[in-house]
């Protein structure tokens, strides 16, 4: 196989994975919009709806748990590919919903199913990628994070020009089932085995520290899970109800908001490859930590 061929390969690869990536991130966000329009239906307080919201990103963090289990049983694109076909049966169950039970159900489903997906997609890509690039890959993936986290509630204000809130959730099923059944194709056709060298390399450069740094990434990752989600979610609805702009143009600004990240996510590609993992984590919670803090003086 020549060289051209392979990086065709790589690049098809990554480039499936990047796409569901930003899927995942879709059915993780793009519903946020609709929640004042939910709440009307279904007669909710700001407590029941963050109730509402809760279970869904609760399921979202669980199905984390069994998603490495699975991926090592099935492979981490079939695994993958599984989320994304769970999620999208939620969106679409949500969308067929005439019941809070009902929509309870599909948006479980929506947050399981974007959970699986996080351990089985970084580890079909850690296989796939040459552990020089890293970095790169790794934000390039991101970047598909930042694309579906701001395309989503976009669409979705678009699609609220046209249709109930039901609509959104009917609409977003659709390319997540196109997706989930690209990448199991591609993953199925192409394979690229982590080499034996590479695997040493990873085992031995992967105990040092260890439980310091996992104990560390997981502190990050649950303060960005708290504050972000956290602010995400309802600043549509503060949008909506306390400065009165429609569904459609408060998603607007969270497309705004996010789109932000892309850029984001490239600096810490660069970073990891070329200064080192940790500046990412130090400049990247910082930039965080002022931005809430002008957040609560708006």
């Amino acid at each position: 196989m020549s060289d051209n061929t392979k990086k065709m390969r790589l690049g098809i690869e990554v480039n499936s994975l990047v796409g569901a990536h930003a899927m995942v991130h879709v059915f993780y966000l793009f519903f946020t919009p609709l929640l004042p329009l939910i709440a009307t239906q279904f007669g909710l307080n700001y407590q029941q709806t963050g109730l509402l919201v809760t279970v869904c990103y609760g399921a979202y963090g669980l199905a984390g748990l069994p998603a490495g289990l699975i991926s090592d049983r099935l492979g981490g694109a079939r695994t993958a590919a599984m989320a994304l076909g769970i999620a999208s049966l939620g969106a679409l169950i949500s969308g067929l919903a005439t019941g809070l039970g009902q929509l309870t159900i599909g948006m479980v489903l929506m947050g399981m199913g974007a959970g699986f997906y996080h351990p089985a997609g970084f580890t079909t890509l850690a296989h796939v990628v040459p552990q020089a690039q890293y970095g790169k890959a790794m934000g390039i993936h991101g970047i598909g994070g930042n694309i579906g986290s701001a395309v989503g509630p976009l669409v979705t204000g678009v699609v609220l020009l046209f249709t109930a809130w039901q609509g959104p959730f009917i609409f977003w099923a659709v390319p997540g089932l196109l997706v989930a059944g690209a990448l199991f194709r591609v993953h199925q056709r192409h394979s690229v085995p982590q080499t034996k060298a590479a695997e040493a390399e990873t085992a031995a450069g992967s105990s040092f520290h260890l439980p310091t740094v996992v104990f560390l990434v997981l502190l990050l990752a649950g303060l960005h899970g708290l504050f972000t989600t956290t602010v995400f979610t309802y600043l549509p609805t503060f949008l909506q109800d306390v400065r009165g702009q429609m569904a459609a143009t408060s998603s607007f600004w969270v497309t705004s908001l996010y789109a932000v990240g892309v850029g984001g996510q490239m600096l810490g590609g660069w970073l990891t490859d070329h200064r080192s993992r940790r500046a990412p984590l130090l400049w990247g919670g910082s930039a965080a930590a002022v931005g809430l803090f002008l957040l609560i003086r708006v």
